[in-house]
């Protein structure tokens, strides 16, 4: 007759089980954990990436840029124009280069840490004075109300979303600064969140949620008697 298992015998079956399920659990929780961050990752760098091309041509293709401008270097506004110059046969309003359309862009960043990045783009009749917004939020207009808002970065206001480089953009922030060194805009702020976020009660192998940093410079590559630069 065979005997049965000893309670010793159980014990360390069961206690060999209880290994193995805690490894599987824990292996499968780190490869959730690295798909969140690559799928977080590649959200960021998407928004980025597009949000970053699509304002470097704005700014190179411009032949006119209303702000920053010399009086007003830095803000969380960046604007300017197609087809206008500033000087346009001696006027000092400006005017039309050529009898094509007159097209403006506008982008601004919301007060809100972590917050959106919004684009306006439309034609104007003439790019004096200059087209504004009328609030940096989704149901902002422009162009006297006849452009809506683009939301271009999208922030929670939380977490992730757009932040200031303050490391480089100096005491107090800013976002777009009228370039030091070309007629372009210098641009400075973070996509996502660096802060470190401590994993469980500060253990080591701290999360940190993954960013994106622009720290760049646009040069403008059509600007045409621009008083701005």
């Amino acid at each position: 007759m065979r005997r049965g298992f000893s309670l010793i015998e159980l014990l360390i079956a069961v206690s060999l089980a209880v290994v193995v399920m805690l490894a599987i659990v824990s292996v499968s929780t780190n490869m959730v954990r690295q798909h969140l961050q690559a799928s977080h990752k590649g959200e960021v760098n998407g928004q980025t990436l597009a949000a970053l091309d699509r304002m470097n041509k704005d700014i190179e293709g411009a032949s006119y840029l209303f702000i920053p401008t010399t009086a007003t270097p830095t803000g969380d506004t960046v604007g300017g124009c197609y087809n206008w110059e500033a000087k346009f046969q001696g006027s000092a309003t400006g005017g039309p280069l050529t009898n094509g359309p007159i097209t403006y862009f506008l982008y601004c960043v919301d007060a809100t840490r972590f917050g959106n990045i919004y684009r306006w783009t439309g034609t104007v009749a003439s790019c004096s004075p200059a087209p504004t917004y009328t609030a940096c939020t989704a149901a902002g207009t422009a162009n006297g109300g006849t452009n809506a808002a683009e939301l271009w970065i999208a922030g929670d206001g939380a977490t992730h979303g757009i932040s200031r480089s303050d490391a480089l953009s100096g005491v107090g922030g800013y976002y777009f600064m009228k370039s030091r060194v070309t007629n372009g805009v210098e641009v400075h702020y973070i996509v996502g969140n660096s802060t470190p976020t401590a994993d469980g009660a500060g253990r080591p192998g701290q999360y940190v949620p993954h960013f994106y940093k622009v720290d760049t410079r646009i040069n403008m590559l059509k600007s045409f008697n621009n008083t701005s630069d």
